[in-house]
């Protein structure tokens, strides 16, 4: 979990209860605990929330706000949970053609 995100917690959160939220993010989507459930939920907001696509719109900046604030919640719960969005989920991959291609299936690393 990042240092923000742990900031963001013991600021809204009095006392033991910043680290009982920070443990309960960590305990249903953290990377070695998610179940395959929150795995699929977690894959599919990444598709819903534009994880791997700029929410710019050309010429509507309330929609851009829109869809840039949809992703920045993804990024916080990802955080929260200590996932690492920029890596494909290893046991998601596969060999492809060529040498030493991956196709991967997954959009973060759980």
């Amino acid at each position: 979990m990042s240092a923000p995100t742990l900031a963001w917690f013991a600021q809204v959160f009095p006392g033991a209860q910043a680290r009982a939220v920070a443990d309960a993010y960590a305990r249903v989507f953290g990377p070695e605990q998610a179940s395959p459930a929150a795995r699929l939920i977690l894959e599919d907001l990444a598709r819903y929330c534009g994880l791997r696509v700029s929410g710019f719109v050309a010429g509507a900046p309330d929609q851009t706000a829109f869809n840039e604030g949809q992703r920045d919640v993804l990024l916080h719960l990802l955080s929260a949970a200590g996932a690492d969005p920029g890596r494909p989920d290893p046991r998601a991959c596969r060999r492809g053609r060529g040498r030493g291609v991956r196709v991967c299936r997954s959009l973060f690393h759980p």
